[in-house]
């Protein structure tokens, strides 16, 4: 009889070690609380066209997520994503490429100058950068981003650089972020391109899992210990059900991870309450392709003092011919917070007006869109700030899980967060439980 896995969590990184189980044997069950797979990978869709409501693109340096893509024929689908990017500054939306920054006037020739200094300082660290095992670089894990540029030309590169590019993509301020994740995001700058997938990225999760037990909507309340194994109890449908399992995989977020076991040790409980998420808020309106103004993103730097973080717009191919682009707002922190407690037509409205001054750089006239789409991320990537490298250094060397158990942990806050992060953290327990369950 092959044995029975159960995986909390139907995310990226539940999915992958869902994938990586079934084909060594295993039986696996994943139980998951929303009504789909993919969790923070999400895709709507459009008259066939992929509107992403989380993670949007990957890039050639996912090695195991392009691997299994490619095994699937699902990179078949990945067409290169061609846009341009600009930053509001003062009212003027200026360009952000590498040869405009240099001549114009978005940063002081003072704040141009820190580039240089910090791009010496990610190649001296090149090869501890390893987007497949974050620990390795805890050595420059000792100050955050703020602390790193405090001359008033350093606060202008921060405020008009890096705090929106920190914002725009991981919803993060340069407080919560730790130097070694700067250069690690330095480092990916250096890839070949970003990609976007026909049909949506929530296609890879559902590959992933589809040879295993689905329970959606159901609530994961406990997981208990019994002579042969664990019973996970979750619930639906306002009743209790309960699943036998000869191991565990936890893939949820870190913060849900005290609530579920309750015999953690001191240690274990610290490293997971350690884990702080930045939050964000978003609208998604798609229209016919020529109603909008072609392929961009926006930046908002936080001094600017508006509630967005970010405008982007993005073309997507339909079913046939057809051709849509969706516009999409973004606010993030504390503002994503305040906005997550208005109606999904207040939320509309607010990020709408918002975004009115560059209304004419991304739609022609005042077209109706033919979809709007809403999305809170209460929880939407986890912080890497100082400390948490060091952290995940105990983790990688068996500090926080218990190596006698079945049980292992999964997520973006261990692998990265990134969707390479995610994946590559599913594989990984996946094989460590693999290994435990095999020297019983």
């Amino acid at each position: 009889m092959p044995r029975k896995i159960v995986i909390i969590g139907g995310g990226l990184a539940g999915a992958a070690a869902a994938h990586t189980l079934t084909r060594r044997g295993y039986k696996v069950t994943i139980i998951e609380r929303r009504n789909y797979v993919g969790g923070r990978i999400h895709s709507e869709l459009v008259d066939g066209a992929a509107v992403e409501m989380g993670a949007g693109f990957l890039t050639k340096g996912y090695t195991n997520l392009l691997g299994f893509m490619t095994e699937y024929r699902l990179d078949q689908r990945l067409y290169r994503q061609h846009g341009s990017s600009a930053i509001s500054r003062d009212g003027n939306v200026r360009a952000v490429t590498p040869r405009a920054l240099l001549g114009n006037r978005v940063l002081s020739w003072g704040a141009k100058a820190h580039v240089l200094p910090l791009l010496l300082k990610t190649f001296a660290s090149w090869t501890d950068l390893d987007i497949h095992a974050f620990w390795r670089a805890d050595k420059y894990d000792e100050r955050s981003v703020t602390d790193m540029f405090t001359s008033q030309s350093g606060k202008e590169f921060l405020e008009y650089a890096l705090q929106p590019m920190l914002n725009g993509y991981f919803y993060w301020t340069p407080e919560h972020t730790s130097e070694a994740m700067l250069r690690i995001l330095c480092k990916t700058a250096f890839s070949h391109g970003t990609y976007k997938m026909e049909g949506g990225l929530q296609q890879i999760p559902e590959k992933a899992a589809e040879k295993s037990e689905l329970l959606l909507g159901h609530t994961v309340m406990r997981v208990e210990q019994t002579p042969t194994g664990y019973s996970v109890i979750a619930e639906y449908g306002g009743k209790e059900q309960i699943v036998q399992a000869d191991g565990v995989i936890c893939a949820t977020t870190a913060t849900v991870v005290p609530e579920i076991f309750s015999d953690l040790t001191d240690l274990q409980k610290n490293f997971f309450k350690s884990v702080q998420y930045s939050s964000g808020a978003l609208t998604a309106r798609t229209y016919r392709q020529d109603q909008t103004r072609g392929d961009r993103a926006i930046a908002f730097p936080r001094v600017e003092g508006t509630e967005l973080s970010a405008v982007t717009l993005s073309p997507e191919p339909g079913s046939g011919n057809a051709t849509y682009a969706t516009v999409k707002t973004y606010a993030s922190g504390a503002i994503a917070a305040k906005l997550g407690g208005l109606s999904d037509r207040e939320l509309q409205d607010s990020l709408a007006a918002a975004m009115s001054p560059v209304h004419d750089l991304v739609l022609v006239g005042k077209p109706r869109p033919v979809a709007t789409h809403v999305q809170r991320w209460q929880e939407a990537l986890p912080f890497f700030d100082v400390g948490h490298f060091k952290r995940l250094r105990q983790f990688a060397n068996g500090g926080i899980e218990d190596q006698n158990q079945p049980v292992t942990f999964a997520g973006d806050y261990i692998g990265g967060p990134f969707m390479e992060g995610a994946f590559t953290s599913g594989i990984q327990a996946a094989e460590r439980l693999d290994a435990r369950l095999r020297n019983e």
